[in-house]
């Protein structure tokens, strides 16, 4: 019969179940970070997707959401690009939102009263 040294009788019992449970921690640590990453990644792309809707009040929650999330401690400078192209684009006026021929000029008064006078030029129909 083989023995073992008292040293190496205590590193099989103890050493082997406190490697499981450092695997078992580090795992779930892993596991967690991953999944607030990918949890984070879906509110990044659902804000993206409220902050170019077209309706007015839609956008306005989605660019909200953008800078909220921008606050968040999972936010990475890998995120980055993705949420300024997604901001970029939500805060550019639609091309139908700008007609030049409905275009007004307002001039307004700057200085003391009787210098200039305020008008509304319209370019014409």
């Amino acid at each position: 019969m083989t023995e073992l040294p008292l040293w190496a009788v205590y590193v099989v019992s103890f050493g082997t179940p406190l490697c499981a449970l450092a695997g078992v921690l580090i795992s779930g640590w892993w596991n967690g970070r991953r999944q607030r990453q990918q949890m984070f990644q879906r509110h990044l792309e659902w804000a993206s997707e409220l902050a170019l809707s077209s309706d007015e009040r839609t956008r306005a929650f989605g660019v909200g959401q953008l800078d909220a999330l921008r606050q968040s401690p999972w936010y990475s400078v890998r995120d980055e690009a993705l949420l300024a192209a997604a901001l970029e684009e939500a805060l550019q006026p639609a091309a139908g939102d700008i007609d030049a021929s409905s275009a007004k000029i307002l001039l307004v008064q700057t200085g003391e009263p009787g210098e200039t006078e305020g008008d509304d030029i319209e370019d014409g129909d």
